[in-house]
């Protein structure tokens, strides 16, 4: 345990066993079997969230940072997003019948709905991140176009928070809710985040909801999201705290790269093991219908699937409703 100057934060235990690759900016742990990575995220406090990738070579990035790749950098996209989104949405039963109040819930709902943002989603749950990650990949039949690894990503959210806000109160000026330590309330979060030009700083902080007026997805899934602090760079720019000129010394600055490699790791796991993940995650009643109860993210789930079917060789129909379930 690490003493954060205010809160303690977990570490993740890492067996002597595995492979541990420090030359990333993070931690990169390599697993071979599925009971080693369990036995690891059994043990993983509520301090840690995580995030399924099908494909280990992926990076990080919201839908803002993809979107981003086909227009010019610029921070008011989100910003414009949302105005042009209220503007009309309010007109739609879909949306009204949530009572959207705040702009984090206006972007609750803008995710949902595939518009460019910076929240970036997340789980508490590392077996609902391992379902994530392992879903897409063909089962019974390893194909060569298949990627050859998965990732689970794990970040320390209590620790994403204590940084973002020890940085947020060193922009000059900033006091009118510099007291605060919720981020998501309405003042706090549009100075901070959709004004960002009033600052360059590069953090994370994580946005939960709990509030059943939401998607019941978001529920099911043990959701929150991560939202970055400067929009002019990407997501993982954000989450390694990475700038230049922030005016912390060379010590502390040193420190803080020390911390990435004990609170950001990437699991890489072999996906040739999706059978077994996916078996094991059956019994814990984690499958595409517990994660996906709302009927268009259910239909939208059959679509994915179906587009699959291709790379099955020709078999009946039940054989193949029992490939893609």
């Amino acid at each position: 345990m690490i003493d954060g100057g205010v809160n303690v934060f977990d570490v993740i235990t890492i067996p002597n066993s595995l492979k541990v690759d420090y030359s990333q900016k993070y931690k990169t742990v390599i697993v071979d079997k599925w009971s080693d990575v369990k036995s690891i995220f059994n043990n993983a406090s509520e301090q840690w969230i995580f995030r399924g990738q099908t494909d280990s070579s992926w990076g990080l990035s919201t839908t803002l940072d993809r979107f981003k790749n086909r227009v010019i950098s610029d921070a008011s996209i989100e910003a414009s997003a949302i105005a042009l989104f209220k503007e009309k949405a309010k007109e739609y039963e879909k949306v009204t019948k949530y009572g959207p109040r705040t702009t984090v819930e206006w972007l609750y709902i803008m995710q949902h709905y595939g518009l460019p943002t910076t929240l970036l989603d997340w789980t508490f749950s590392p077996f609902v991140a391992s379902f994530f990650a392992f879903r897409d990949l063909v089962p019974y039949q390893p194909s060569k176009d298949q990627p050859s690894n998965v990732a689970i990503w794990a970040v320390n959210q209590k620790w994403c928070k204590h940084r973002a806000l020890e940085r947020i109160r060193m922009i000059d000026g900033y006091s009118a809710t510099a007291k605060t330590d919720d981020l998501t309330e309405e003042n706090a979060f549009n100075d901070i985040f959709l004004d960002c030009y009033k600052h360059d700083l590069h953090f994370v902080y994580p946005i939960v909801s709990n509030s059943e007026r939401f998607f019941e997805r978001i529920i099911a899934q043990k959701g929150l999201f991560l939202r970055q602090g400067n929009t002019f760079s990407n997501f993982e720019d954000n989450l390694f705290f990475e700038e230049e000129n922030l005016s912390l010394g060379a010590d502390r600055i040193s420190e803080l790269i020390d911390e990435r490699e004990k609170f950001i790791v990437k699991f890489i796991i072999p996906g040739i093991i999706n059978n077994d993940v996916m078996n094991d995650l059956k019994t814990q009643n984690i499958t595409m219908y517990t994660m996906f109860n709302s009927l268009d993210q259910y239909a939208a789930d059959i679509v994915r699937k179906l587009g699959q079917l291709d790379q099955y060789s020709k078999g009946s129909t039940e054989d193949a409703i029992k490939r893609v379930k």
